[in-house]
Formats: C-alpha cells, structure tokens, sequence
C-alpha cells in the first residue's frame, strides 16, 4: 500500500477508484492500464473507459431486469450510445474542471434551459460553486 500523499501511477489510481478494495490478480490493474493506454494516456478518458468496461453492462442489465419484473419499460437516456460517444470525445476539462463540482455538463445545461434547481444534477452545489 502507499502512504498517504505518496504518488500512484495511473493505473494503480484507476484500479483504487473502480475497486475500493483489494485486487489480488491485478485484473482491474490491468483493465484500467489498457483503457489509459487505449485513451492516449490520458487519465479522465482513461477512468471512463475502464468504467464503461466494468460497471456499464451490469448496470444496464440490473436495471433491466429489475424493469421487467415490475412490467416496467425503462429508459435510460444518458446512456444512448450517441451520447456517451459525444461525452467521451469532449476534451475532459469541459466534464471535470473541479471534481468536486461533477456532472458539470448535465449542471450547466439545466441551468441554460432555465430548470428548477430542484432538478439539477445532485452534485450541482459545491463549496466553490453554491450556486
């Protein structure tokens, strides 16, 4: 383990975020290397690929199946396959300028369509951004 403050590679970051926990074959390791190198390199892209590649298609099914035992018809519209290609193309500070702040994008474009706050993003109010 490293010490509090001391320096992760890229991968080893990824690999803590997804996990949370241990990795003893260092598949999730390995996983996230791949998505950062298939990203150029670049860590934000890099994290959404190796989020994509674990967490997307057991979302997806959960959510479907937990629809279809309650005959309901579920939509998921952010994750249209148009527009999670178009949010991975955006350069990553247009996504991620303060993490705190996160869903950034979903934050500013209810705010332009003049929607109540009350159905903003969740995160949309940080200590640098009340508002």
């Amino acid at each position: 383990m490293h010490a509090a403050g001391e320096e992760l590679d890229p991968a080893e970051a990824v690999t803590r975020l997804v996990l949370r926990g241990p990795d003893p074959e260092d598949r999730i390791r390995d996983l996230g290397a791949t998505a950062i190198e298939r990203a150029g390199g670049d860590l934000a892209r890099g994290l959404t690929l190796a989020g994509l590649a674990t967490a997307w298609r057991p979302l997806v099914m959960t959510s479907d199946n937990l629809a279809s035992a309650y005959a309901l018809e579920r939509r998921s519209p952010y994750l249209a396959r148009e527009l999670v290609e178009l949010s991975y193309r955006l350069p990553p500070e247009h996504k991620i300028a303060h993490p705190a702040e996160g869903k950034r994008i979903l934050r500013d474009a209810a705010k332009a369509l003049g929607l109540p706050r009350e159905v903003w993003p969740v995160w949309s109010a940080s200590p640098s951004n009340p508002t």
